[in-house]
């Protein structure tokens, strides 16, 4: 076996045209979290304000407000799956398979 066989070349250059979807999946990947992060955080000040009147209110009120970030997972997961999908068919396109 040579280095020849692995053919690093192709796999560079299919690499670089697919760099764009990659850099989307990425984008995605940092916004969604950034959002996240966000709602937690604004949602966790609330709880914790209205837990200094009357704690048990402020728990459940952050355990509620968990409910839709796992919606919101579950929503991304479907997103991330179509362009999973959409990957490997360009991956395909491009090599012809």
């Amino acid at each position: 076996m040579t280095l020849n066989s692995f053919q690093l070349g192709s796999a560079f250059k299919l690499m670089l045209r697919t760099l764009p979807i990659i850099g989307i999946r990425l984008g995605a990947n940092i916004l969604f979290g950034l959002a996240l992060l966000v709602y937690l955080a604004i949602t966790g000040w609330v709880a914790y304000l209205v837990g200094n009147a009357i704690q048990i209110v402020g728990v459940i009120l952050f355990i509620v407000a968990l409910v839709p970030s796992q919606y919101s997972f579950d929503g991304y997961n479907l997103y991330n799956s179509r362009l999973k999908r959409e990957f490997v068919s360009i991956i395909s396109t491009l090599t012809g398979y």
